[in-house]
């Protein structure tokens, strides 16, 4: 088994799941909760979990069982949005962190660690971003499956403070690299953003590999 990476794994739980009409990171994969799911393979890769946008939910412990993940919500309104949700991370963390969205149930620690080594190759790097490559040569990041590092955060500030809070500003940034996935693993950057989704990733898990 290989040794988790001495970074911390950051979740965030705290979208308003709009396009799918309930909480998303409470629906069911498999046999148990995404945000378990996601907080299991966090676990498996890195020496932290942080779960941010929401509380520990009541019964995390009993439902949880030995997973492990410290929750941090925001009180304040002006926290709203992933790019203020990743800037919090950075701060609890202290250094560097990867960044899940909560509804990526599959992802794998190969990805993870695959990531983080395209990270550790260039260490000057404010930050390395997952994305695919489409048959025209495009390509579409991915600023949810990424590492961040404290030295975005002054961009992240004035971003805030003019209120653009788009991530994908981050492409912009000369010191931000992109990540190009594999073929084989790209189809884990699937996002469970509606019910379509989720049925889709419930019989791709159900099918025999």
């Amino acid at each position: 088994m290989d040794d988790p990476l001495n970074v911390c794994c950051v979740i965030l739980a705290g979208g308003q799941s709009s396009r799918m009409g309930r909480d998303k990171a409470l629906e069911t994969i498999g046999a148990e909760l995404m945000l378990h799911r996601m907080v299991r393979l966090a676990n498996k890769t890195c020496l932290r979990t942080l779960v941010v946008g929401r509380p520990m939910p009541q019964d995390w412990q009993a439902d949880g069982g030995e997973l492990q993940a410290e929750f941090m919500e925001h009180a304040e309104p002006r926290f709203n949005g992933p790019m203020p949700a990743i800037r919090t991370a950075l701060q609890a963390a202290g250094g560097e962190i990867l960044v899940l969205a909560c509804d990526m149930p599959l992802l794998s620690p190969a990805l993870l660690r695959a990531l983080h080594s395209a990270h550790r190759s260039r260490q000057d790097a404010w930050a390395t971003i997952a994305a695919t490559q489409g048959p025209d040569r495009k390509v579409l990041a991915e600023p949810m499956v990424a590492i961040y590092t404290p030295k975005i955060v002054q961009a992240f500030d004035d971003w805030i403070r003019h209120d653009r809070r788009s991530l994908q500003q981050c492409l912009e940034l000369p010191d931000v690299q992109t990540w190009i996935v594999p073929d084989d693993l790209a189809p884990q950057l699937m996002n469970v953003n509606d019910p379509k989704a989720l049925a889709q990733v419930r019989e791709r898990l159900d099918s025999p590999q």
